[in-house]
């Protein structure tokens, strides 16, 4: 089992926008698909910065559950295009992580380095907006 900590920033000033679409519409949908969303919150150092987590059995898990939210219909015709938007109603995002995410135009790409084992994770910092996930 391993756990997926993102890190975004949003536009200044639209985080709390951004977090209500995140709660009322995002997660909502993607748990509804399978996904186990762990955390969602605010950071506290940074007036723009979004935090959440979300929990994986296994590589093949993640990758099912993965094709699960971004290849149905609601969220290539509802939910990806608000998120892709550049002048939206959501605030556009700069992922803390290309790989696996939703906001690349190429879809998710596998990890080509191993992830930190539990114990070793450092938590993202604003500077190099990278995510980390931890094994237990």
């Amino acid at each position: 089992m391993y756990y997926e900590i993102r890190r975004y920033q949003t536009k200044a000033g639209r985080r709390e926008e951004w977090v209500r679409y995140m709660e009322e519409v995002i997660i909502p949908f993607q748990t509804a698909q399978g996904m186990n969303v762990t955390a969602s919150f605010i950071d506290d150092q940074d007036e723009d910065g979004y935090v959440w987590m979300r929990r994986f059995e296994d590589e093949s898990d993640s990758d099912a559950l993965y094709a699960a939210v971004y290849q149905h219909n609601r969220w290539k015709n509802e939910i990806g295009p608000i998120v892709n938007r550049r002048h939206s109603t959501a605030p556009t995002m700069r992922p803390s992580s290309p790989p696996k995410s939703p906001w690349t135009r190429r879809g998710p790409r596998r990890r080509s380095t191993p992830r930190p084992m539990c114990g070793t994770t450092t938590w993202p910092t604003s500077a190099s907006r990278r995510w980390a996930a931890t094994r237990v």
